[in-house]
């Protein structure tokens, strides 16, 4: 098999989401807010992902900027995320487990967040990120340095009940 294409058959998302994981991460969200699932993404398409940033950032420059839906892109290497069957199942059997709605038809929007520069601590702080039903964070690249000034990401509890309509779960 040619290997271009080989990366295109397997899943960047390399955890299934199985019946107990899926109740374990649900759990979590119940009792904690939040839940991490470590190595969940290849380590060759992290790679692949922190070049197309390095890339973006040479365009547009030391600064904050985002993009919307960029894995629809077939350019991009966010297109992997489109493709993987593994990232849809956890999306769809999470808001199905959290919700008394069906989410099976939801569009899946997607944001690459990109804060560099150094007048980026204004904009740090300045995103929402649970407007919907599920929201997963990918961190690709986060610099060295101090967790003061490095870009860390902070996630702060916010237990509340899950409303079935996007408008009010904001």
């Amino acid at each position: 098999m040619n290997k271009k294409y080989q990366n295109l058959l397997e899943d960047v998302i390399s955890v299934k989401p199985s019946e107990a994981l899926l109740n374990e991460i649900t759990q979590d969200l119940i009792t904690e807010g939040f839940y991490c699932l470590d190595g969940a993404l290849d380590k060759k398409t992290l790679t692949e992902f922190k070049y197309e940033i390095e890339t973006l950032i040479n365009e547009k420059g030391q600064r904050y900027f985002s993009l919307i839906n960029p894995y629809k892109n077939i350019k991009s290497k966010f297109n992997l995320l489109d493709k993987s069957k593994n990232l849809k199942g956890f999306l769809f059997e999470l808001a199905k487990l959290g919700s008394k709605n069906k989410y099976s038809k939801s569009e899946i929007l997607n944001v690459l967040r990109v804060v560099a520069g150094g007048k980026t601590n204004s904009q740090s702080l300045k995103f929402h990120y649970d407007a919907t039903i599920i929201t997963i964070l990918i961190p690709l690249v986060i610099p060295k340095g101090s967790p003061e000034e490095s870009g860390h990401f902070l996630a702060f509890k916010n237990l509340r009940r899950l409303r079935n309509n996007a408008l009010l779960n904001f």
